[in-house]
């Protein structure tokens, strides 16, 4: 299943179970494809919908690296398995041999 899938698919789920809304599709007609929520409905469905994607996000993120502004100067090393600790603000690249401070947000 594709991510525009399994998106589409959460947002018609939000839709129904929120909104009370049956489908996302286009009915071309009024009486089916205007509806009447309330607004703390819509704002259920839209945090629903911002968790979701959220969550998609950080499921996409590699444990096993740094970002690349955190990595190796040298050699730009970015697995965690060869970036190693010596000290509070040191690192060591065992790829290269670099020692270097990482940024503040580690």
């Amino acid at each position: 299943m594709n991510t525009t899938t399994k998106r589409d698919q959460q947002l018609e789920a939000i839709a129904k179970t929120i909104l009370d809304i049956p489908t996302l599709e286009a009915r071309s007609s009024d009486r089916l494809d205007f509806h009447e929520v309330a607004v703390w409905q819509v704002k259920k469905a839209l945090r629903k919908a911002y968790m979701a994607g959220y969550e998609a996000a950080i499921s996409d993120v590699d444990p096993e690296r740094v970002e690349p502004e955190d990595g190796c100067p040298r050699c730009g090393e970015t697995n965690t398995d060869h970036l190693v600790w010596e000290t509070d603000t040191t690192v060591h690249c065992t790829n290269c041999g670099t020692r270097y401070q990482p940024s503040e947000r580690w």
